[in-house]
């Protein structure tokens, strides 16, 4: 496939994925959820009020980001359903461009492509996409980073461990599942160490020194909240929690294998409703 052919279908696929979340996104599903409403009556405080807080306590308690961008867009579009998932569409829009670019820098630009086209028609994200859920930020911010991560390991530039960590700190004013990413990053950074040579763990560790400052700077504020505010900030974690006896029933053990057997189905027969 020649360079224009190439760069015409990855245009092109944009263009199909951007229509799938965008079009008439104002009234498509009808109506508007309780949460996306919540969103839409915070905003409208901030714009009334003139503070913008670092997090938002209501409906549980929710992480700034999106209802910062919903503040904005309706300061421009008025009060409207458009205005609350508007962010939501624009976001996974651009998901679709930051999972090209991580899947061709993991691999190359055929498995981006084909990456691309793969997402571009993935019913879960065309629905994140196309509600005012804050959800949808955090693939974005996880393909951003991991993106400049990997160009950390292969091209060995500071400012791309530099802007990973930075990344990585603004995903935790996404989505409560951000808290969980520690493990997979522990995870990940375990099996790159088990199979790198002597050569690239001091590489990993170089990263690793940039990385961790650059993350911590951007949770600071975050974490200075959480720390003077931990009811709100945490209560939603400890309504979920499968330690919670209103959530295990009285059994721990049993709860932990359902719940554990239904998420791998996720990935092979089906979602656990």
């Amino acid at each position: 496939m020649t360079r224009s052919r190439y760069l015409w279908l990855v245009v092109l696929l944009l263009f199909l994925g951007g229509a799938l979340r965008c079009w008439d996104v104002g009234r498509v599903p009808p109506g508007l959820y309780h949460d996306e409403a919540q969103h839409g009556l915070d905003a409208l405080t901030v714009l009334q009020t003139h503070h913008l807080p670092l997090y938002f306590p209501a409906n549980n308690g929710r992480e700034p980001l999106y209802i910062w961008l919903v503040t904005a867009f309706v300061a421009v579009l008025g009060r409207s359903p458009l205005a609350i998932r508007f962010p939501a569409c624009l976001a996974g829009w651009l998901t679709l461009a930051a999972f090209y670019d991580l899947a061709r820098v993991l691999w190359d630009r055929r498995a981006g492509r084909w990456a691309l086209a793969v997402l571009a028609v993935t019913f879960w994200h065309i629905h994140l996409s196309r509600v005012g859920f804050r959800a949808v930020l955090l693939p974005l911010f996880t393909a951003l980073w991991m993106a400049q991560a990997v160009r950390g390991l292969r091209y060995g530039g500071r400012r791309f461990w530099v802007a990973a960590g930075v990344l990585y700190g603004a995903s935790w004013y996404t989505y409560i599942a951000a808290r969980f990413t520690p493990l997979a990053l522990a995870v990940w950074g375990g099996f790159l160490w088990w199979q790198a040579d002597p050569q690239r763990r001091r590489d990993l560790l170089t990263g690793g020194r940039l990385f961790a400052p650059a993350a911590l700077a951007m949770l600071l504020p975050l974490g200075g909240y959480t720390l003077l505010h931990p009811a709100e900030v945490l209560q939603r974690s400890g309504q979920v929690s499968i330690f919670a006896p209103a959530i295990n029933g009285g059994d721990f053990w049993g709860t932990l294998w359902h719940h554990t057997a239904r998420t791998a189905a996720m990935f092979v027969l089906r979602g656990d409703r």
